[in-house]
């Protein structure tokens, strides 16, 4: 029986191997491309972060971006963790911008195999690998595990902390579990939204057998709830004060039933409409929403699921992808106007729509039976056809689209006019764009500024000008802007209409050093 065993697991490992090698050559086609995807503004800001760390002494506790000009840019942010990565890249191996994607890529294949494993001890070894291959294909794990974007990390240490707490339960060994505990603090500390998967947390705790009385597990559990509790509304009141503190006073995150008002959200019917566009076109496409329906739409109790084979295998915690994403849907319901307008915070439910889609996939290509016959393989090959087929289109629809191509040649170019130190100015393709100023490798600031909405233009004429001459009193020496700029403003604005008198302005009393299709460059000459 142990040598049985024993070969069952490496053959389990071998087929997820297998399926790692998979995922990384999905991902790595994307993996150095410059930040001017869909999520170029977001992986700007935290890619200053981990520029910054080493400037703050490596302490994660001071997140700072670098478009606050000549005074520090804190801001209330999430806790430190792929950007930790990121700049520990950058000090062993030299900058490169795609050192934080390969961040994420890293704790995307962290997820991948701690959702293989937590499959795996909760239902039986098919259902892991289709849960891991569904992971692997899936166009939200492709598209955001390859981004520079906290969201990886969370998802990781969230995954990787219920797999050590089945793991430490079945076990009964303290050492998995006080490593659960700790992962699971670490994913909420790296993002808020992993407190969707606190339901599923309590309910492994309740459900998975093991020497511990059920009371016993419950208070333990409520011990570690209350301690993190203390950890996490600790650092998140220090984001605040961050916030609140220094310039430019940005706190991530809004969009919150009780700041947007209920009437609001039910004005806007939750913003469904929205969330089904992302869900579709992008994140899972129908057909994983396909499989999913599948086993959801399945009883998920054990026993007679598909085969004798599978049948010896007792399912454990059989609704944990329900209670995870039931989570999901009560953090869609409070932040759902913040989740639509920021979609990669639907990641969070990425590894449950891939567990229950690979046991919908297993469901449809074995239709009960446990042999290898010919209609079960024919049924396998054609799932994974079309899997591999739409969601890497799907995938390379977010990854391809570059709404940031001219800001990343301004910032370049601004790199090499810009001498040590001196301070740039930068009017991105979308206004609030920081991407130039972070190609730049300068501090500098945005234009408008980021003292109110900066999406939207602030009055031409003597404001701007104005606003410019104090930039540089401050040590500006480069305005930099992207020819085709505009605002978010209904409708948008662009920068040449709106700002004709502070271009009149440049033109007379600084000298354009750069006129290129895509951007313009001044020389600020200092007063």
């Amino acid at each position: 029986m142990g040598a049985k065993g024993s070969q069952q697991g490496r053959l389990d490992y071998l087929f997820l191997g297998g399926i790692l090698v998979v995922a990384v050559a999905l991902r790595l086609g994307d993996l150095t491309q410059p930040l001017t995807d869909w999520f170029t503004w977001r992986e700007a800001s935290t890619a200053m972060m981990a520029d910054n760390l080493p400037k703050n002494g490596w302490s994660p506790f001071w997140p700072e971006v670098s478009w606050n000009g000549d005074r520090p840019g804190y801001q209330g942010r999430e806790f430190q963790l792929l950007t930790y990565v990121a700049a520990y890249l950058d000090h062993v191996l030299g900058w490169r911008d795609w050192h934080g994607r390969l961040a994420a890529m890293l704790f995307g294949l962290v997820t991948l195999t701690s959702l293989h494993n937590l499959v795996l001890r909760l239902r039986n070894s098919w259902d892991a690998r289709a849960a891991a291959l569904i992971y692997a294909l899936l166009p939200a794990a492709i598209v955001v595990d390859t981004s520079y974007l906290p969201d990886p990390a969370m998802v990781a240490f969230v995954t990787l902390a219920l797999w050590l707490l089945v793991k430490g339960l079945q076990e009964h060994h303290p050492v998995t579990l006080w490593t659960a505990a700790g992962a699971g603090i670490l994913g909420i500390l790296a993002k808020l939204p992993a407190l969707a998967a606190l339901p599923a947390a309590f309910y492994i705790v309740w459900c998975v057998p093991t020497k511990l009385a059920r009371r016993k597990r419950i208070v333990l559990f409520g011990l570690w709830l209350c301690l993190a509790i203390v950890l996490v509304s600790s650092y998140y009141r220090w984001t605040v004060h961050l916030g609140r503190t220094y310039p430019p006073y940005h706190i991530a995150g809004q969009g919150y039933i009780w700041s947007d008002g209920f009437t609001e959200f039910l004005s806007k019917r939750f913003f469904v409409k929205e969330a089904l566009f992302h869900a579709r076109t992008w994140l899972w496409g129908w057909p994983i929403m396909l499989l999913c329906a599948v086993a959801l739409c399945s009883p998920p109790i054990s026993g007679q699921d598909g085969g004798a084979e599978r049948a010896k295998t007792e399912i454990l915690a059989p609704w944990i992808f329900h209670v995870w994403l039931g989570g999901f849907a009560l953090l869609y319901f409070i932040a759902a106007r913040e989740i639509v307008e920021q979609p990669w915070n639907f990641h969070i439910a990425s590894p449950a729509i891939a567990a229950l889609a690979g046991i919908g996939f297993v469901k449809v290509a074995t239709l009960g039976r446990d042999k290898y016959e010919l209609g079960t393989l024919a049924r396998t090959i054609a799932l994974i056809a079309v899997l591999l087929a739409s969601n890497i289109i799907a995938a390379k629809e977010v990854k391809q689209t570059f709404l940031a191509t001219a800001d990343y040649e301004l910032g370049n170019a601004l790199a090499r006019l810009a001498g040590p130190e001196e301070l740039v100015v930068v009017s991105g393709g979308v206004a609030g764009n920081p991407v130039a100023i972070y190609y730049s490798r300068h501090r500098g600031w945005l234009f408008p500024l980021p003292d109110d909405y900066f999406t939207v233009y602030m009055e031409d004429g003597e404001p701007s000008i104005m606003v410019i001459k104090d930039l540089i009193r401050r040590g500006a020496r480069w305005f930099g802007i992207v020819k085709s700029a505009a605002d978010l403003s209904e409708p948008p604005q662009t920068f040449d209409q709106h700002h004709g008198q502070l271009l009149a302005y440049l033109a007379t009393a600084h000298s354009l050093e750069a006129d290129t299709p895509k951007y313009q460059i001044y020389r600020l000459r200092a007063p």
